[in-house]
């Protein structure tokens, strides 16, 4: 099976007659063919195309005739062929690298550029695409960086020719690549011209050239050449990299400083001396302007700071107070256990009150500690949401890191406390609950008459117990009495057993007390 390394290498062979045209879709070019085997080997793929091309043509001249096997080659006969590629989201796929630069504005929104006349250890990568050789492998895995400032602000385009780009990043080397290739050196120029124009106050067309115009003081004016673009390169590529990469809070004043070291910069005659050490210089003016402005900047950041630090102190005294009133309603649960200490506690009045106040007050805790629980919850997600409000505008001045460490820290310590004690006041309140239900069930009505009669019956069955035995004992005494002297007489004078009075008391009393409830 072909590959496109070896489908690129039929092209050159086929000595193409003047320029070949490369799209993101197709490659067209002009040969003569007049070779049997070329033709041969040309009209074999038109048949079967290899699997990255939808479709091979091959047109005679500029008529829409195609290529036969028998028909006869004149000398001078010239052939139109074309290649159908078979497009990839997110790749744009190259057979030559000079056919980058009439690519480079869709590689823009690509992750990845494959090219097969490129080398494998040819590959490098910017921080929007990855550049890597054209193979049946699929492509290695690449996450872009993220969006940086638009130079297209800083910088004013009047070419009409998309001059200043709208994303920086594909023209801002990554990683360079191991070995130097054709394709390497067709980016490199582009991202010259790029860059520049990126750090240039304006860019406009004068004579037919490209000028890139810095304001200064001093005003100055250059075209860049291909010869100088290499020179260039590496100058620009950290410039652009300070400017917009590390400068995203503030890239408007470090392009400032950098465009007018630039046009100092400029005055020199060599075009390959532009730019040298301006840099370093831009740095340096940077430093004085951050120092110029530090009285006014360190009074900001005073005020932010103290805001920061009261903003958390009210979140802490706010978690203090809410740990507090977890605990206002303990009282509540203790006062049906105080209707025991009164002398009437057992009376089956008291006794009602008491079961139904502990309901009561068990279900009174369960409702606070769920409506406290909901509404502290409440309260800090309002809290949180105002706090990740303000932060992000502190965030505009201020560290991220430095806003984190001054609020973060405390009130993640306050919300800790607060949740330690609601669990240990939940606990408490659960224990609290299951007494009061104890309390309640114990001293219902039904169960204190339930004990009365539990009472009675073991006072009958005392009785009863204790009338039988005197019963036997006076049987007992009158056997003896007849068999003693005196005989039946002196029995019968004898003193009758008693009757079970007493347990016909006691249960005649359980009666009445049931009457009376």
């Amino acid at each position: 099976m072909m590959t496109p390394s070896q489908l690129a290498d039929l092209v050159r062979r086929s000595d193409p007659q003047g320029e070949i045209d490369e799209r993101h879709d197709a490659l067209s070019f002009a040969a003569a063919l007049g070779e049997p085997a070329l033709r041969a080997e040309w009209l074999a793929l038109a048949q079967t195309p290899p699997p990255f091309a939808t479709g091979i043509s091959i047109k005679i001249g500029d008529s829409d005739g195609d290529l036969e096997d028998n028909r006869p080659i004149a000398p001078g006969d010239r052939f139109q062929i074309r290649i159908a590629k078979r497009c990839a989201a997110d790749i744009l796929l190259l057979f030559f690298s000079e056919g980058y630069a009439d690519n480079a504005d869709t590689h823009s929104a690509v992750g990845h550029v494959r090219v097969a006349d490129m080398p494998t250890g040819g590959t490098f990568t910017t921080y929007r695409t990855r550049f890597e050789a054209w193979t049946e492998d699929a492509p290695v895995p690449f996450a872009p960086l993220e969006k940086l400032p638009d130079p297209r602000t800083y910088a004013s385009d009047f070419t009409q020719l998309n001059a200043v780009p709208q994303d920086i990043r594909p023209w801002l080397l990554g990683t360079a690549p191991e070995t130097e290739s054709a394709m390497f050196a067709a980016w490199r120029l582009i991202a010259v011209r790029k860059l520049l124009a990126s750090l240039a106050d304006r860019v406009c067309i004068e004579e037919g050239q490209v000028i890139y115009a810095f304001s200064g003081p001093p005003a100055c004016k250059v075209a860049l050449g291909d010869a100088d673009a290499p020179t260039l390169f590496e100058r620009v590529t950290e410039g652009a990299v300070w400017v917009y990469a590390e400068g995203l809070r503030d890239a408007d004043t470090r392009h400032l400083l950098l465009a007018n070291e630039w046009a100092r910069t400029g005055r020199k005659a060599a075009m390959a001396d532009m730019g040298q050490g301006s840099l370093e210089s831009a740095k340096g003016a940077y430093s004085a302007y951050v120092k110029a402005g530090s009285k006014e900047t360190l009074k900001a950041l005073a005020e932010l700071r103290k805001s920061i630090v009261d903003e958390t102190q009210k979140i802490s005294q706010r978690a203090q107070d809410l740990i507090g009133a977890m605990w206002k309603d303990v009282a509540v649960a203790a006062a049906p256990f105080a209707l025991k200490i009164f002398p009437d506690a057992g009376k089956a009045e008291t006794s009602f009150i008491a079961s139904g106040l502990a309901i009561g007050a068990a279900l009174f805790l369960i409702f606070s500690y769920a409506m406290q629980w909901h509404i502290n919850a409440k309260w800090f997600e309002q809290q949180k949401n105002a706090r990740d409000i303000w932060k992000s505008q502190l965030n505009l001045v201020l560290d991220p890191n430095e806003v984190d460490a001054l609020s973060d820290p405390p009130v993640k310590e306050s919300v800790k406390s607060y949740k330690n004690v609601r669990c240990w006041v939940g606990g408490f309140y659960a224990i609290l609950v299951v007494l009061l239900t104890l309390f309640a069930f114990s001293n219902r009505p039904g169960a204190a008459v339930r004990a009365d009669d539990a009472a009675a019956s073991a006072a009958i069955r005392a009785g009863s117990a204790g009338a039988a035995a005197r019963f036997e004992q006076a049987a007992g005494a009158r056997g003896a009495s007849i068999a003693a002297p005196g005989g039946p007489g002196v029995a019968a004078k004898a003193k009758a057993p008693p009757t079970s009075a007493p347990a016909t008391s006691a249960k005649t009393q359980a009666t009445r007390q049931r009457a009376a409830q």
